[in-house]
């Protein structure tokens, strides 16, 4: 009974110590909320960043196949 009194105490302890480092459990809860939040932001702005990208090169292709059939007219592109 005495050694559980004390693996008791010391996990009473070493969570008392983690508050301290840490934080509450329930702001380390919010802040990981808020920061899941920012992340579906950031992969939502990548993914548009991405699409616009490839628009960006599928527009320039097309563009550089209309120059090269303007420049070589004899020259069939598929």
């Amino acid at each position: 009974l005495e050694r559980s009194n004390e693996d008791l105490g010391a996990r009473v302890s070493s969570f008392d110590k983690d508050i301290k480092e840490y934080g509450h459990h329930a702001t380390l809860h919010a802040n990981l909320e808020q920061e899941r939040g920012k992340l579906v932001n950031l992969n939502d702005r990548l993914q548009k960043t991405v699409a616009i990208g490839i628009r960006a090169v599928a527009v320039g292709f097309e563009e550089a196949l209309k120059q090269v059939e303007k420049s070589y007219p004899e020259i069939v592109l598929d």
